[in-house]
């Protein structure tokens, strides 16, 4: 009787292992659409042998545990992958949006409405004392004038909002890093193997999605415990989690972001972010450099302008002054037509010489020449090819993030295959595996049935 017992023990043992196995299959089929997770295998072994009367007597299976398919190395990888594409594709978004505004083909900008008030000078010389043709001269000028300044503006405008939409999500981004130290601290404590199988897969979206956002790096260890990096600095570890904050460097006015060290201190992270918010950070320092460039070229331009109209007469036979006007450090956004001149057009200096000739147009020569001058950077450009210089400069650098965004796509694509071919769940193979596992359940029960009855013989050969 007594081995027909322990055979029924040995047939439990299968209805246990079969039962647990039929649980992991449906598991992985109910998550072969979440975003993230690991397939489940049940790894069953032997239970060790029972010596009776000298004999080894098998006492049937148990599984051994439930393991998660992950390669630890693939996924550090991962992480490095989406935070370096989501760099690139932000910054060829951000980028690309401040090409818009140095589109010609949209909008009549500063190269269009420069060109235009050089031909309005050049029709000026028809009859240099005509009110209507001077008035034009000074419309021309205001009209450039305020496209640069539509422009700086423009940029400016974009850099404001970069460090917006930084603020906006560093707190969402802060949250995460917490979220990933609670599921540390889980997996540490366990929970059972699917559990904590599944606290790794949360944890492992979460910190693919903070790559995404701030390109963090991850390192797994032995133990399943992952400590996230910005740079060289742990923004988890463990269960803990330190924070981020977005400030203004005081220096560049570039948007900041500091990492938490202690009850005070902070250690600026921001030369070593990637993910979108590195994007943003390469995006708000191209914005400043176009803006340079333009502050340069208005610079360039206005001087050796306004030095020749102070060398020429106005219509009153009087010495001409400043042309345009600006603010020295914000020459785009502010560069504006004189008041005196928008307001008086006879105090444009077209004369050469101060004796009120009507017909003279010296001067006027003299500041049309100016637009062939190779006056801006370092005496080796006219001023339309500076500026076009600057629409090139835009035009290159989304190209290169565009090229960069590409090649990532590329390499993320590859990365999400050979996770798929190490994690993902093949539903046909499930499918498979839920037949042998009902087979073996079925065959347990069998067995149980079987010697049940054969107990069920013995009791009543004993009555």
């Amino acid at each position: 009787m007594s081995n027909l017992l322990s055979t029924i023990n040995v047939g439990s043992t299968g209805l246990r292992v079969a039962s647990s196995g039929i649980n992991v299959t449906s598991h992985n089929v109910a998550n072969a659409t979440t975003e993230g997770y690991s397939r489940r295998s049940a790894v069953t072994s032997t239970r060790d042998p029972l010596l009776r009367q000298g004999h080894l007597y098998g006492q049937g299976a148990r599984v051994g545990l439930l393991s998660r398919s992950a390669d630890r190395l693939v996924d550090d990888q991962m992480v490095t992958v989406i935070g370096q594409q989501s760099r690139s594709a932000t910054a060829a978004r951000t980028v690309g949006a401040l090409e818009t505004y140095f589109d010609e083909d949209m909008v009549q900008g500063p190269a269009t409405q420069l060109r235009a008030f050089y031909d309005s000078m050049m029709e000026l010389k028809a009859d240099p004392s005509d009110p209507s043709l001077r008035q034009q001269v000074v419309s021309t000028a205001s009209r450039f004038t305020q496209s640069l300044n539509q422009t700086a503006t423009a940029i400016t405008r974009s850099q404001d909002l970069i460090q917006d939409e930084m603020e906006d999500s560093i707190e969402g981004v802060n949250e995460k890093l917490s979220q990933i130290a609670q599921l540390n601290e889980r997996i540490a404590i366990g929970g059972g193997s699917v559990a904590a199988g599944d606290y790794a897969d949360q944890r492992d979206e979460l910190i693919r999605e903070v790559a995404e956002e701030i390109g963090a790096t991850v390192h797994f260890t032995p133990q399943g415990q992952a400590t996230v990096f910005i740079g060289g600095h742990a923004a988890v570890s463990g269960s803990a989690a330190r924070t981020l904050s977005v400030t203004t460097n005081v220096t560049t006015g570039a948007p900041q972001v500091n990492l938490s060290a202690g009850s005070v201190a902070v250690v600026d992270v921001t030369s070593d972010l990637g993910g979108s918010f590195g994007g943003l950070s390469d995006s708000w320092v191209a914005a400043d450099g176009y803006l340079s460039d333009l502050d340069t070229f208005v610079s360039e331009l206005a001087n050796p302008f306004n030095a020749q109209h102070q060398a020429g007469f106005d219509g009153n036979a009087a010495a001409g002054g400043d042309f345009f006007t600006f603010t020295v450090g914000a020459e785009a956004s502010t560069i504006a037509v004189d008041a005196s001149v928008a307001a008086d057009v006879s105090l444009f200096a077209a004369a050469q010489l101060g004796l009120g000739n009507a017909g003279d147009d010296g001067n006027l020569d003299l500041l049309l020449d100016l637009e062939s001058t190779l006056s801006h950077q370092g005496g080796t450009l006219t001023g339309a090819d500076a500026l076009s210089a600057i629409y090139r400069q835009i035009s290159q650098d989304v190209s290169s993030f565009d090229f960069d965004n590409q090649m990532r796509q590329g390499e993320l694509a590859d990365m999400n295959e050979l996770r798929q071919s190490i994690s993902g769940v093949d539903l046909d193979e499930e499918a498979a595996n839920l037949m042998a596992w009902q087979a073996a359940y079925e065959a347990s029960a069998r067995v149980i049935t079987t010697t049940n009855q054969l107990l069920d013989t013995l009791m009543a050969m004993g009555t």
